[in-house]
């Protein structure tokens, strides 16, 4: 499998929720809802982690939403894949 971890600040932290956020061209309006409602959670952002696991996006809009997220929130990361490995795997690249 061939994927890159970016965003090394929420390496070697411990979480108490991670929520594994599989991505392949999705429209920008429903990715913008998803985003936004885990940003609104009661937990404290050192409290869960969002991986985004974007499985080889080609959308320009996709690709744009989830680097402008992943800058912006401290508790989240991102694992892209260079090529489309399928929703089950983006799911398993998340949880390893």
């Amino acid at each position: 499998m061939s994927s890159a971890l970016t965003s090394p600040g929420v390496a070697g932290k411990t979480f108490y929720v991670s929520v594994v956020v599989p991505v392949y061209d999705v429209p920008p309006g429903l990715l913008t809802r998803c985003l936004e409602s885990l940003s609104l959670q009661t937990l404290r952002q050192d409290e869960f982690e969002i991986l985004i696991v974007d499985d080889s996006s080609s959308r320009p809009e996709t690709v744009q939403l989830v680097d402008e997220f992943v800058s912006a929130a401290p508790n989240a990361s991102l694992l892209r894949h260079t090529q489309n490995l399928g929703t089950n795997q983006a799911r398993r690249s998340g949880r390893d």
